[in-house]
């Protein structure tokens, strides 16, 4: 529910600028990224209710180190 309220506040914001540079790619980018963020703000909804905080904690620290490892051997920059 959060992140649905997030995506409506900046909607706007993005909206505005979309319309002043009417023509510029990075607004169609944005324009185009409202569909996703709220189709993955729903399914975040419905899947994650049945995940335990445990769970959540441990995959973020998992993809943390993951990410941590692959910074300190290059291969990602």
């Amino acid at each position: 529910a959060i992140s649905l309220f997030v995506d409506i506040t900046r909607i706007p914001m993005y909206f505005n600028s979309w319309i002043k540079d009417l023509g510029n790619s990075e607004m169609i980018m944005v324009a185009v990224a409202i569909i996703p963020a709220f189709l993955g703000a729903w399914l975040g909804k419905k899947f994650l209710k049945k995940t335990s905080l445990s769970f959540v904690r441990n995959a973020v620290g998992v993809m943390l180190i993951t990410f941590g490892l692959l910074l300190i051997f290059g291969i990602v920059n």
